[in-house]
Formats: C-alpha cells, structure tokens, sequence
C-alpha cells in the first residue's frame, strides 16, 4: 500500500502531504458540503453526528459577532 501511494503521488506530481489521512479529510470536507451532515455522516462511518458536524461542518463560515459580543462587553466600540 505505502509503495502504491508513493507511485501515485509521484505520477501525478503531488508532494508528500499527501496521505491517507489528508485524502480522507479532504474526501470528507467535499462530502459535508454535498451532502446533508447526516446522510455524510453515515457515509463517513462517524458513530456520532456530532463528529462529524464538529470536525467538518461549518468550518468555511467566519462569524462577526464574538467580535461585537467583546467589544460590547469591554466597551470600546472597536476604537482605541
């Protein structure tokens, strides 16, 4: 298996990054984002939605609002 990994990412050019770990990863990011988180999480094998939804769902989005809820709390309104 080691040998065949190692002639694949040398036919295609990829670095040694690649592994079966960052390939089941990225396998499952694309799954999450296709497919409802728990018809992904069934496909993923995760005993627990929340693996799933924890590790890969929601990721992409950045949210303002810890941001607003501390510069409430401290009062600064974001100035200096």
């Amino acid at each position: 298996m080691r040998r065949d990994r190692r002639a694949f990412r040398d036919r295609h050019d990829i670095g040694t990054w690649f592994t079966p770990r960052t390939f089941r990863n990225t396998v499952a990011t694309l799954v999450t984002d296709a497919l409802p988180a728990r018809e992904a999480s069934d496909l993923l094998g995760h005993w627990r939605f929340s693996q799933t939804t924890d590790t890969y769902v929601g990721r992409m989005a950045v949210s303002r609002r810890p941001a607003e809820v501390l510069d409430a709390l401290g009062g600064s309104n974001g100035e200096q």
